[in-house]
């Protein structure tokens, strides 16, 4: 990889272009840009630039005529003086983090009681404070990667009624506003959809919506559902994702499409012991991560292992690299680590994990697991902290792992607990000091299915039959070779830009759509059929 060059939000982004961009503007004469995790675990591209006098506001509307929309900075910090190193490179460990709420729009405070509650959920989920009643959530730092805590059924009726290949997108989209969603409802006690927030995106405007909805339906905490450990051991019924996983499974058994993975450099001492413990702690916290799934007689049932069993706990693959192996030599390993296919029926945890020693003190981690342990809803790994940071990979600082953020709060929350357990372990401790959870997988299940089963399923498949009645069946695209009877998995991502007037166009358009622009982009490059 290219010096500098990190991947943002899908984008592969240059950090000395960014750089360059910022030196050519009048007025500033140094400039550093990096990627940093906000409070809310999220990360954001931040510029600093010297001197302090200079007006980050400007540098930012300049840059928007000069860069693509994902390589503006999200903050741009004034310094009075860059930090250097004796080479007189940037020291970047010396830049400071930045004020998150820096540029926000005049605030307006909370006008009853009802705004105070949302205004409260909203500062929670983006990690800010002050947030103005009048400020648009999208334009404070709402995006569309932290929606699917949203409302668990319309998620899953989405993944399971939708045409293939929209549910991904769809999912991915929304992921931010579900989150402010379901704070909402646990806050507001109301089913409120999640639609919402996009129609009204201010704090005020959401009061007022839901002060017209009068007296909506009561949402109740998912409950325990009291299976006892040989119920789930002896597998109780899966959820409608698992379930269409499963499906999918057996229609392509051999696929790799669903392998899910992470790999992070390492440097420094790392301990295998202590993070093989802190592996086994996971385990025992997180039944998800201790689940197989069988198929009896039809039933697509997921089997939780007993914790002491020895079949529960991930045994950590070590992997060290012959001498003289190169960057290809480690990709192809960690290929093998993450893209082997996995048998969901009958077999183990689809959960794989490895340290991979490239050298003394240099070490790639590999963790990858099937998407079902995932099943695309963050509930797989709860957490009853509120705001509890989200992170995704691991790198070694000070002798302990710290931690930075990808996408996908489900990977977010089980990456942050396996670093708090490896520093515990490192430290002696038998596990972090977390709170014990309140229910497990197997609970959301339960009520998900009871829900669906009372006669919601067939009121949302109506539903969405009839507003997908008209959808093509197969999009008829200019392909170079024919449709192949089963996917192949084989095909690549072309980057495109455009110019700062059509991006302009664009968010203007979404904008009066009451939309984001992932979400009008896509709709726009769908192509026209007669």
């Amino acid at each position: 990889m290219r010096a500098h060059q990190v991947k943002l939000r899908g984008f592969r982004v240059e950090l000395g272009e960014i750089e360059n961009a910022l030196s050519e503007l009048s007025g500033v004469q140094l400039a550093a840009a990096l990627v940093l995790q906000d409070p809310t675990g999220l990360q954001r591209l931040v510029a600093y630039i010297t001197p302090a006098s200079a007006d980050p506001a400007a540098a930012k509307a300049d840059l928007r005529e000069r860069l693509p929309a994902h390589m503006v900075p999200d903050v741009i910090v004034p310094l009075e003086r860059m930090p250097l190193l004796p080479n007189e490179k940037v020291d970047r460990k010396a830049l400071p983090v930045p004020d998150w709420g820096a540029g926000a729009a005049e605030y307006v405070a909370p006008a009853s009681e009802l705004e105070a509650r949302l205004q409260a959920v909203w500062q929670e989920v983006l990690g800010r404070e002050r947030i103005s009643a009048q400020a648009d959530f999208f334009a404070v730092g709402g995006n569309s990667l932290q929606v699917p805590l949203c409302i668990p059924t319309l998620l899953y009726l989405m993944l399971v009624f939708l045409p293939r290949g929209h549910s991904s997108s769809f999912s991915a989209r929304i992921w931010q506003a579900g989150k402010v969603m379901i704070r909402v409802r646990q806050a507001v006690g109301k089913d409120v959809p999640t639609a919402q927030l996009f129609r009204t995106p201010t704090i005020a405007g959401l009061a007022r919506a839901l002060e017209r909805a009068g007296q909506g339906a009561e949402q109740a905490a998912i409950p325990c559902a009291g299976f006892s450990a040989e119920q789930r051991a002896a597998g109780v019924p899966c959820s409608a994702n698992q379930a269409q996983m499963l499906v999918l499974h057996q229609m392509l058994p051999d696929s790799a499409a669903y392998n899910m993975g992470e790999a992070k450099h390492l440097s420094g001492e790392v301990s295998a012991a202590a993070l093989q413990r802190a592996l086994a702690y996971m385990a025992r916290r997180h039944e998800t991560l201790r689940t197989r799934f069988v198929d009896r007689d039809g039933a697509m049932l997921q089997a939780v292992v007993p914790a002491r069993d020895p079949q529960a706990v991930p045994q950590l693959q070590l992997v060290s690299l012959p001498a003289g192996s190169n960057a290809a030599d480690l990709a192809r390993v960690v290929d093998e680590i993450i893209n082997k296919p996995y048998q969901l029926l009958g077999v183990g945890v689809p959960l794989r994990a490895a340290l991979i020693s490239v050298a003394p003190t240099e070490h790639v981690f590999v963790a990858g697991m099937h998407h079902i342990l995932r099943s695309a809803h963050p509930v797989n790994f709860i957490t009853d902290t509120p705001c509890a940071p989200r992170v995704a990979t691991l790198s070694v600082c000070d002798d302990e792992l710290g931690v930075v953020r990808s996408d996908g709060v489900s990977a977010g929350i089980f990456m942050t607990e396996l670093t708090m357990a490896y520093n515990a372990a490192k430290a002696g401790l038998a596990e972090p000091a977390l709170p014990p959870l309140p229910i497990q997988y197997v609970d959301f299940s339960a009520w998900q299915r009871a829900r669906l089963d009372g006669g919601e399923l067939h009121a949302q498949r109506e539903h969405w039959r009839r507003r997908l009645a008209d959808a093509p069946q197969l999009l008829q695209l200019p392909t170079d070779f024919a449709r192949p009877a089963e996917p192949s998995g084989r095909g690549d991502a072309v980057d495109v830009e455009v110019s700062p007037e059509v991006a302009a166009g664009l968010r203007a358009l979404a904008a009066a759509c009451g939309s984001t622009m992932c979400l009008k982009f896509d709709t726009l490059s769908q192509p026209h059929t007669p």
